[in-house]
């Protein structure tokens, strides 16, 4: 690799200088996400041809209207952290990286009922919970 301000993408296989990809501090070796921004855009124009309709009810604020418990619960754990009644631990509970970036850890919430009791998890780890979280109801 040609010097340490330059990082291989893992989509496209080019090595491209840092400031090409977006930060990601969970990410241990540079602190730069996997994908480019370039490749990342592209990603995120595929997903939103594929999910029009889906990509246009975010886009009318529909899931706020659709989902007001979990819109609810979300808003309380946020107020909840900035007020300092909680505190983010420095770890995912779920794979146990070290998250220096206290953005990167998200609350879920296994019951909206219930705002303020959270997972703390990282952001990979909080996508991979909803995808089984969405494969348990499919079957």
């Amino acid at each position: 690799m040609p010097g340490t301000g330059y990082k291989c993408c893992t989509k496209c296989g080019e090595t491209k200088p840092l400031v090409d990809f977006y930060r990601k501090s969970s990410h241990s070796i540079g602190g730069r996400a996997a994908h480019c921004k370039q490749c990342d855009a592209a990603k995120c124009r595929r997903w939103e041809q594929e999910n029009k309709t889906k990509r246009a009810e975010l886009r009318k604020g529909e899931w706020r209207r659709t989902n007001p418990e979990k819109r609810k619960a979300r808003d309380s754990l946020r107020q909840a952290v900035a007020s300092g009644r909680i505190t983010k631990p420095e770890k995912c509970s779920d794979c146990g990286d070290r998250i220096t970036d206290p953005r990167e850890l998200q609350g879920h919430h296994h019951d909206y009922s219930k705002p303020l009791e959270v997972e703390w998890l990282c952001r990979g780890c909080h996508n991979a919970q909803h995808r089984r979280t969405a494969s348990d109801e499919a079957a």
